[in-house]
């Protein structure tokens, strides 16, 4: 989606499984009525109030528009990035 790699890590996630969508905060401007009409045959929807080791960790790694390298780690892992001087 063309965003800067940190952004990318902590964007809002979703996890669709044996009947249930599970959401993290961030769709706010959907309800879980909306959500149950938009996925058709979803039996729940779950609105987590904060994000969760639940939908995995993502440290990821590559480079900016300009060729420079990034990195980044995902707060749900405790992730954390440092570069070398």
């Amino acid at each position: 989606f063309k965003m800067p790699i940190a952004e990318a890590v902590m964007t809002t996630r979703i996890h669709w499984e044996k009947g249930v969508f599970h959401v993290e905060p961030g769709f706010k401007s959907m309800s879980a009525k909306n959500f149950e009409s938009a996925l058709f045959g979803t039996e729940q929807v779950v609105q987590w109030q904060q994000s969760n080791m639940f939908f995995g960790g993502v440290h990821a790694v590559g480079l900016d528009g300009e060729g420079a390298l990034q990195g980044t780690g995902d707060a749900r892992r405790s992730g954390a990035v440092a570069y070398a001087k």
